[in-house]
């Protein structure tokens, strides 16, 4: 698998607008403003239907009764819930919740759209073949670069609209969640010549080009070192498909007294080489088993 390199610059909280007031991702207000100690349920009414404005919380918070940070709590609103907010004190922000009551929170617990929030996961997986890293958990951000089929990426978090949150040298960016597989994808290639049934992971056995062919998963170092000392050429290396290779060629377990070492034979995955055998060569000693990372 090829190692991923890249830079990407973390993503941070959105730019939002209050009455012509820029709230910047780095929490800095040019002026700030406050609804507290309004004089009456009218005037609040209407300084809210005039300036509110929807945001949501990146994580559960308690919104407190002022704007110090050790202040009572008013209310605890969970990951995901819609606030209004009113007003801007410092590193602060008034809102007003769907209860109907009024506090303060963080400006960097806030966001602009449940698409940034995001439930906690701790997970590695790995994707598909030309999978997608954007820089914001939408379809229409910025594509930063697309990945290989298999690369290893860790997950963070899983929003509600299909997008997963990964790391990738140190940076934050994201991926469809569709993309991702838990474990490694295998595609299975078949022999050019050989128009039957393909061995997979879900057919554990099939009827090949030369008979009956199953798979195991064993380290291969003495088999290839086996077949290389009896004049077999090339590396050991595992296909994308999973398909364990010597060389060019399949590695194949056989009947040493039908195929000896190093025969070259036709499998549903591919020429192949008899580098192995074993004790299912006692019932069948045409089969064929065949060497994968399944």
């Amino acid at each position: 698998m090829n190692k991923l390199m890249m830079k990407i610059l973390p993503v941070t909280a959105a730019v939002v607008i209050l009455n012509g007031q820029e709230l910047l991702a780095s929490g800095k207000i040019g002026s700030t403003s406050s609804l507290a100690g309004l004089p009456g349920a009218h005037i609040f009414e209407t300084t809210v239907n005039q300036n509110k404005q929807l945001m949501y919380v990146s994580a559960d918070t308690n919104v407190l009764s002022d704007i110090s940070s050790v202040s009572s709590s008013v209310e605890k609103i969970s990951k995901g819930d819609d606030v209004y907010v009113i007003g801007i004190e410092g590193e602060m922000c008034q809102v007003l919740t769907s209860s109907g009551k009024t506090g303060y929170v963080s400006i960097r617990s806030l966001t602009d759209g449940t698409d940034n929030v995001f439930h906690d996961a701790d997970g590695v997986y790995y994707c598909v073949e030309g999978t997608e890293v954007r820089i914001r958990p939408n379809d229409q951000s910025t594509i930063c670069t697309t990945l290989p089929q298999n690369t290893q990426l860790q997950v963070t978090g899983v929003n509600e609209h299909g997008y997963s949150r990964v790391i990738i040298d140190g940076a934050e960016c994201y991926v469809r969640t569709e993309n991702l597989s838990e474990s490694k994808i295998y595609i299975p290639k078949a022999y050019t010549l050989w128009n039957g049934p393909v061995l997979t992971p879900g057919a554990g056995t099939v009827i090949g080009p030369s008979g009956k062919e199953t798979y195991y998963n064993l380290n291969m170092s003495v088999c290839v070192q086996n077949a290389k000392n009896a004049g077999a050429q090339g590396d050991y290396w595992v296909r994308e498909d999973g398909v364990k290779m010597l060389g060019e060629y399949v590695m194949v377990a056989a009947d040493f007294s039908i195929r000896p070492l190093c025969t070259i034979v036709p499998t549903s995955l591919g020429m192949g080489i008899v580098v192995d055998t074993g004790s299912f060569v006692m019932n069948n000693q045409m089969q064929l088993d065949i060497a994968v990372a399944w």
